[in-house]
C-alpha cells in the first residue's frame, strides 16, 4: 500500500473526491494508488495540494510503500 492511500483513507476521502480536488481523472488517481503507474511530477503536485487541502498534514511520502499497520 501506499501513503497516498492510507492518508486518503484517514481523511474519508474517496478516489473520485480525490481526484476532483487535484483536478484528475479518478481512474489515473485509481492506478497511482494499485501502484500500476508512476504519478508525472505535475500529478503528484496535483495530488499533494489537494491533501493537503482536504488536511493532510503534509508529512511523509505520498508515493512511497507503508505497511498497512504503519502510522504518519
Amino acid at each position: 500500500m501506499i501513503r497516498l492511500s492510507k492518508e486518503r483513507l484517514e481523511l474519508g476521502l474517496s478516489q473520485a473526491a480525490l481526484a476532483r480536488k487535484a483536478e484528475l481523472n479518478s481512474s489515473t488517481v485509481s492506478c497511482i494508488e494499485r501502484e500500476k503507474m508512476k504519478p508525472w511530477p505535475g500529478q503528484a503536485s496535483k495530488i499533494e495540494a489537494a491533501m493537503k487541502e482536504a488536511g493532510w498534514n503534509g508529512e511523509g511520502d505520498l508515493f512511497e510503500e507503508v505497511d498497512d499497520e504503519q502510522t504518519t
